[in-house]
């Protein structure tokens, strides 16, 4: 077996080391591998064990807590009733959004609102 921190004689490419702790000389990166703590570890085959995977159980989510619509002041309770509530009143939300993705959107005119506010102030002024 090689000599755990040195490449192979053969090895072609370029020769990237590494710290690991609890060894005094740095180690061949191919030789390692980083654990659920961000620390690197000897890879098995190569004398280590797997001791840098502590607990690799999945992330469990929390639901998304309940919420009144700023659309239509309803309650939105969890997340299925925000996906659906998103796609009934087509709005994308801004977290969702990546920076400059809004300029590939078709975007429609905006609505003539001055005869409803020339309208408005008429009926105001009229009473």
């Amino acid at each position: 077996m090689d000599d755990l921190y040195e490449y192979p004689q053969d090895y072609v490419g370029r020769k990237t080391y590494v710290s690991v702790r609890g060894h005094s000389r740095s180690v061949p990166k191919y030789k390692t591998y980083k654990g659920t703590d961000g620390r690197n570890y000897i890879h098995p085959d190569f004398g280590g064990d797997w001791s840098g995977y502590g607990n690799s159980s999945a992330f469990i989510m929390p639901d998304k807590a309940e919420y009144i619509s700023p659309i239509d002041w309803k309650p939105v309770e969890g997340r299925a009733a925000h996906r659906e509530h998103m796609k009934r009143h087509d709005v994308l939300e801004a977290g969702d959004v990546k920076f400059g993705s809004m300029s590939n959107i078709e975007k429609s005119p905006m609505p003539r609102v001055a005869p409803d506010t020339m309208r408005a102030i008429q009926e105001l002024s009229s009473r």
